[in-house]
């Protein structure tokens, strides 16, 4: 099922200007720093997911997918490290897993100021006790029109042999 272009004004219970405007404040936020932003409606995320991996919220809750791009390494990145260098004596447990989670904070700090906005952050490492992935973060980038995953029914009946196993992957 191919859910994942929709339009963004469709987002919610926000009307098209409240979308367009979080959706605009991330982008200010991640943009700089060398990240894109993907939004979607769990519902969508949900209809394509096992029971186990479906998300607890409503359908039209806005979710938005957040990737890396390869400036974020110079833009994002190195000056995390050179802060921790220069300033704190903290051990770095996973320096890039650190650097996105502090930057993802701050995106939330700075969206919900002054709004009744609740966030919740799911990184693509977070498992549940029983060590299932929260998210598969592949539905959300299909979902979301970041990416697009073929299966082999999405192409001609026969097109390949059944002798070779093939793959392919559009970003």
């Amino acid at each position: 099922m191919d859910v994942g272009h929709k339009s963004p004004e469709t987002f919610c219970n926000f009307s098209s200007e409240e979308t367009s405007e979080l959706i605009s404040e991330i982008d200010k936020f991640s943009s700089r720093k060398g990240f894109e932003f993907h939004p979607f409606k769990i519902g969508w995320y949900n209809e394509c997911v096992q029971t186990p991996f479906v998300l607890p919220y409503t359908y039209d809750t806005l979710a938005v997918l957040v990737i890396n791009a390869p400036s974020m390494f110079e833009n994002c990145f190195l000056p995390f490290m050179a802060k921790r260098q220069n300033g704190s004596s903290a051990a770095v447990r996973d320096p890039i897993d650190e650097c996105i989670s502090e930057h993802l904070q701050q995106i939330s700090k700075n969206v919900t100021k002054d709004r009744d906005y609740r966030i919740e952050i799911i990184h693509d490492y977070d498992l549940h006790p029983n060590r299932r992935p929260k998210i598969l973060c592949q539905t959300a980038a299909h979902v979301s029109g970041a990416a697009y995953f073929y299966q082999k029914s999405d192409v001609y009946p026969n097109a390949f042999d059944n002798k070779k196993v093939s793959i392919e992957l559009r970003l």
